[in-house]
């Protein structure tokens, strides 16, 4: 059997009783009450001989005189006219809670003027038959105040005369990722002892600030919207703080290439050797696979008699590069979409490329400006904002043969070395001077024991860890 409350029964009872409540507060409102709100006026009579004369209170026209209503009490001016008669202005006091009589008598207008009278009534008490000073409706106090009072009791009866329950708090979920992966995921300020990529549960509908660090990275911020029931999505591209890799360990770290002649270390070069194949159709690419690089310093020092250079904001096969071609002294600025070859963007002619021997490039990026160096001569400069953020790496142009259907074979004799790779994020470092890059040692994440050593030229470096024997922790 259902319970009352179940049934509707409280629901029908608090709409008769809502009803009710509004039928006795409208009938009560119709009838006159005896108290009445009290106004800051005075009643005023305003008697003149003759009689007929017009009157102004404060400017305004009043009619005919006599005069008889209700004034602010204070004082007013009161001027009054009539044809054949001096005017008179006089100014009067007007008393709350009496009744407030002036008399005034007109003087002809005659060589003998008289002085017009002024006469006060004695002032008397207020008479029950005096005109009713105006009022405040109160019909729609009580009406207010019923529908009030019956909306409590009617809400009240629909509860069943208990409190209202807590509403529940509306929860979703937040699925963050990052690249590269593990970093420490921080939720409104609060570590939440997780690391990417996971899904972050139980999380409050709302906005929420995300903060995802990692070691060598700069810190990640965002703000994502929790909907209720639905998973929100960080994907985060982390910076590097910077990079420095010399090879002299033998090994690439977090290096990777796309598989054409793979690149390899060897007596702390990384370098890439021919591949004799047939009909080979692609040029042949290597790059840190740890972290992105945004606004950066780029610099490597690379060797090869075929063209070579740096890539730089490169994902999927596609991004810039800066490369040079010793047997022709020139440089050359590409752009890269994943589905085609190397498009130049811009291509000028250089002293500073040394033949036969070792080429320094540099790229420095800030926003759509990039500046070009060779061998610490500033050889170039371009804007364009196609790509904002990606890896750095190294290119190496094999010259793939373009028509495949009609290549019987077509050798790669391309070789190429690369060394001393840099790159740091422009908020981590400063220039000395526009070729030689400093970063400060609380900054620089190249974890050595003797840091204060990469403050000397690159070659000297070189030179003292190998005779020093300086291990990379």
């Amino acid at each position: 059997m259902k319970s009352l409350r179940e049934s509707g029964y409280f629901k029908t009872l608090s709409f008769f009783l809502l009803l009710s409540f509004l039928t006795v507060f409208v009938i009560l409102s119709s009838f006159s009450f005896p108290f009445e709100q009290e106004e800051d006026k005075g009643e005023v009579l305003i008697i003149t001989t003759p009689e007929g004369a017009s009157i102004f209170i404060d400017g305004e026209d009043k009619g005919l005189t006599p005069f008889q209503g209700f004034l602010k009490t204070g004082k007013h001016k009161v001027k009054i006219e009539k044809e054949g008669f001096e005017p008179i202005e006089r100014e009067i006091v007007v008393e709350k809670g009496k009744k407030n009589i002036f008399d005034f008598t007109f003087a002809s207008l005659t060589p003998a003027k008289e002085i017009p009278i002024e006469k006060k009534v004695e002032e008397k008490p207020m008479m029950k038959e005096r005109i009713e000073k105006p009022r405040k409706s109160t019909k729609l106090l009580y009406i207010v105040g019923g529908l009030a009072v019956a909306g409590v009791a009617g809400s009240f009866l629909l509860r069943g005369g208990k409190k209202e329950e807590k509403k529940e708090e509306d929860f979703g979920s937040i699925d963050v990722k990052s690249d590269p992966t593990g970093a420490r995921i921080y939720l409104d300020g609060s570590d939440t002892g997780r690391e990417t990529d996971t899904v972050l549960t139980n999380v409050k509908v709302g906005t929420h600030s995300i903060t995802l660090k990692k070691p060598r990275c700069l810190d990640y911020n965002t703000n994502v919207t929790v909907y209720k029931n639905q998973t929100a999505k960080v994907d985060a591209k982390l910076l590097l703080q910077s990079l420095y890799e010399d090879f002299n360990d033998g090994v690439a770290n977090d290096w990777v290439d796309n598989g054409f002649g793979p690149w390899r270390v060897e007596n702390g070069v990384y370098v890439r050797y021919p591949t004799y194949v047939l009909c080979h159709t692609k040029n042949s690419y290597a790059w840190h696979n740890y972290g992105y690089f945004k606004d950066f310093t780029y610099q490597a020092d690379i060797k090869s008699e075929d063209e070579i250079g740096l890539s730089f904001r490169w994902e999927s096969y596609s991004g810039y590069i800066f490369a040079i071609d010793s047997y022709k002294f020139t440089w050359t600025l590409y752009t890269k979409e994943s589905s085609g070859g190397p498009q130049p963007l811009k291509s000028e002619k250089s002293s500073a490329i040394r033949r036969h021997n070792w080429n320094t490039l540099k790229v420095v990026a800030s926003g759509s400006k990039f500046t070009f160096y060779i061998n610490e001569v500033m050889v170039g400069s371009y804007e364009d904002s196609k790509y904002s953020i990606g890896k750095v790496g190294i290119f190496l142009n094999t010259y793939p043969f373009p028509v495949f259907p009609f290549c019987v074979f077509w050798p790669d004799n391309a070789t190429g070395y690369a060394d001393n790779v840099i790159a740091v994020s422009s908020t981590s470092y400063q220039l000395e001077s526009p070729f030689r890059i400093l970063l400060p040692p609380k900054e620089l994440l190249i974890e050595r024991s003797k840091p204060e050593k990469f403050w000397e030229e690159k070659k000297d470096i070189d030179k003292r860890k190998r005779k020093e024997g300086i291990e990379r922790k």
